[in-house]
């Protein structure tokens, strides 16, 4: 999975300077675009979901969910 991001330029792979058997990856431009269009594309299909909910519905959920992330 790496590879093929790495591949289509959605990464860059650099040699750890400190063990050489180890990897970092980091996001290029093109990633980190590819990642705001993927959460935009997430938070729009989340709201079309959410939307089939009465609003006091939306607002327990959003509750139960927040409660789960302290967790």
């Amino acid at each position: 999975m790496l590879r093929r991001l790495e591949e289509k330029g959605f990464l860059e792979r650099s040699l750890d300077s400190k063990d050489l058997r180890r990897f970092s990856f980091r996001l290029t431009e093109k990633g980190k675009s590819g990642l705001r269009q993927a959460e935009a594309l997430m938070e729009k299909a989340l709201r079309r979901r959410l939307a089939r909910l009465q609003p006091e519905e939306t607002t327990h959920l959003l509750e139960l969910l927040g409660r789960l992330e302290e967790a």
